[in-house]
């Protein structure tokens, strides 16, 4: 609820993805020093003080929103995988819990992805080896 608040405030302000720390399909918290040295990270108002200026608070408070989202995707993720490898000594179905959360951690990290791809692989191979052996069986009806 609250994360549809903010997007739509950042959506209608038209700062999605163009702000110093964006790092949209990066996959990573980079940080763009480019844009962070063309944007002043600081005015000096009328007093002479110094005031931050509202693009680089609405530019922090993406970055911060991107990395609580990454928290809790690795969180949630590594939960559900622990999970599952404790249902390898206890019942239940572990063989469909890691894969979820492998999936879940696979939302943000590249590891996890190419981990979740070799899985999958090897889950078809052992499968249609399964299948080519039990079509080579003679039927015993």
């Amino acid at each position: 609820c609250l994360m549809n608040v903010v997007s739509s405030y950042f959506s209608q302000a038209g700062v999605w993805g163009r702000g110093q720390f964006s790092n949209r399909g990066t996959g990573g918290s980079n940080i763009n020093l480019e844009a962070a040295s063309e944007q002043p990270a600081e005015a000096t108002e009328n007093d002479g003080t110094k005031a931050i200026s509202q693009n680089s608070l609405v530019a922090l408070a993406q970055y911060t929103l991107k990395q609580v989202r990454r928290l809790v995707i690795l969180v949630t993720g590594m939960t559900v995988l622990l999970i599952g490898i404790i249902m390898f000594v206890t019942p239940g179905p572990a063989l469909i819990v890691i894969p979820a959360g492998l999936g879940i951690l696979a939302i943000e990290f590249a590891w996890a992805r190419k981990l979740l791809v070799k899985a999958k692989a090897q889950v078809s191979k052992s499968i249609s080896s399964f299948t080519e052996q039990q079509e080579k069986k003679p039927s015993d009806k």
